[in-house]
């Protein structure tokens, strides 16, 4: 983020939905060295409905936010071309770094590229998707760098289980619910937010035999 290339750069955090995309992303973000590297940070959800102009305006609105200042009225009346040109303007001297968060469409990069203007300033474009193809269609006019989120080992979903589960009970998980726990941690696949989510739900429990099995049991596949 903050030693690569002049020129624009897209970098990327592909994995499926709960992989921690979006928590990596924010991690970064709040990084002190990034934070003082870039004088424009602007994050944008994307998701799989948007509209050209609904982005480009949601970018303008929160550069002016950023520098305090209210948006003029006329940015609710611009089309996507004078939106583009104004997205372009404010970035034009800038070292920025954009998040697009939660990218679907593969010819998202098709709808933007040219609003995020390439000042050859050290900028960042920074997308988060489930689909490594909107990652692919940017190659063609920009430099890209990936990283694929790869599910969690059988060893650290145990630890991320147990952190979740016991919170400050530094004794761990039970040796007579180790098994039970084991299944419970398999069934997640090393997806983080499944584990999270069902050690939420385990925490409220009594931590005996009886109860996790009963929880084990009923715990659907999906």
């Amino acid at each position: 983020m903050v030693k690569g290339r002049e020129e624009r750069t897209v970098i990327s955090v592909v994995g499926m939905g709960g992989q921690g995309k979006t928590t990596l992303a924010k991690k970064v973000l709040d990084n002190e060295k990034v934070i003082g590297h870039f004088n424009c940070v602007v994050w944008i959800t994307v998701s799989q409905s948007y509209d050209v102009e609904g982005l480009l305006r949601d970018m303008l609105l929160k550069f002016y936010k950023q520098k305090g200042n209210d948006p003029p009225g006329s940015i609710y009346q611009m089309d996507r071309g004078s939106l583009t040109d104004e997205v372009r303007n404010y970035l034009q001297q800038k070292r920025y770094v954009i998040v697009f968060d939660d990218v679907w469409n593969v010819h998202f990069w098709d709808d933007i590229e040219f609003a995020v203007i390439d000042n050859k300033n050290g900028s960042k474009i920074f997308i988060t998707t489930r689909n490594v193809d909107v990652v692919m269609s940017c190659k063609k006019s920009s430099f890209v760098e990936v990283l694929e989120l790869q599910p969690l080992t059988q060893e650290q979903s145990l630890e991320l289980f147990n952190k979740k589960v016991f919170k400050f009970d530094y004794g761990g998980c039970p040796k007579e619910l180790s098994g039970i726990a084991n299944e419970i941690v398999n069934r997640c696949k090393g997806l983080p937010l499944a584990i999270v989510a069902i050690g939420g739900l385990l925490c409220t429990r009594e931590n005996n035999e009886f109860e996790w099995k009963r929880f084990r049991e009923n715990l659907s596949l999906e």
